[in-house]
């Protein structure tokens, strides 16, 4: 089940922390709050009144005090970092898109001043499906499989089994699945990291090594980078969920 930390105050609300597991779902539910989320790892596909986001790791999101929606966790599990606001009234539409720069530390700053509204505006009444492409050719689910591990088709190796140019592949898979196949490898390690770090005991280097990374410390950097917490703070921050 879900489990959130809070993590801070701002002007006219909290921030908090929430990790799902792989495949949790909500039914339609809303919200008192106003509420600002960052997918730091995993994603969600999220419907409403206003249409459908599947929100992967980068994406921005933000749903307005009652909004009504429901929640369905993708395979990877989610860490999501939200700013949920008594009052907002910048924050009128639903809106989904993508961070095109590191609005982590950023929006953090600023709901501690309570000065979100810049951040936000742009992007409100703004609906886009983010990384939900259709699979447009059957290497699709392969290519995705097993991202954690690093054993889903490595460019080189696809390419050969389409008989085209690892260019060309790695063309393809950003067309179909809107980022390159070392993105989404990078992407599902982190996930499948989080997910180990979070719910389970496991030695981190042990995780490190299970999920892909080089090592302990590789995976220390990635963690931190996209967290703003090591894995050994991050485990103790939800250690209560085990």
């Amino acid at each position: 089940m879900a489990v959130t930390r809070q993590t801070g105050v701002c002007a006219h609300g909290h921030l908090a922390l929430t990790h799902y597991l792989p495949g949790e779902a909500s039914c339609a539910h809303r919200h008192h709050h106003a509420q600002i989320s960052l997918v730091l790892s995993g994603g969600y596909s999220e419907q409403g009144t206003a249409g459908r986001v599947v929100a992967g790791a980068g994406a921005f999101t933000g749903k307005p005090a009652g909004f009504e929606h429901e929640t369905t966790i993708g395979d990877l599990g989610a860490l999501i970092l939200s700013i949920n606001l008594d009052e907002a009234p910048f924050l009128t539409d639903y809106f989904g898109s993508r961070q095109t720069t590191d609005l982590r530390d950023p929006l953090v700053l600023d709901a501690a001043a309570g000065t979100l509204e810049a951040h936000v505006r742009p992007h409100t009444g703004l609906l886009a499906l983010i990384e939900d492409r259709p699979l447009t050719a059957p290497w699709g689910d392969e290519a995705q499989a097993r991202p954690g591990s690093g054993d889903g088709l490595r460019s080189t190796h696809a390419a050969e089994v389409l008989g085209v140019h690892r260019v060309t592949y790695a063309r393809m898979f950003r067309r179909t699945f809107g980022r390159s196949p070392s993105a989404a490898r990078q992407s599902g390690r982190m996930a499948c990291a989080v997910n180990e770090i979070i719910r389970t005991e496991r030695k981190l280097n042990e995780v490190a090594l299970d999920t892909g990374f080089s090592d302990q410390a590789h995976m220390t950097r990635q963690i931190r980078s996209v967290t703003g917490l090591p894995p050994a703070r991050l485990r103790r921050l939800f250690a209560v969920v085990r």
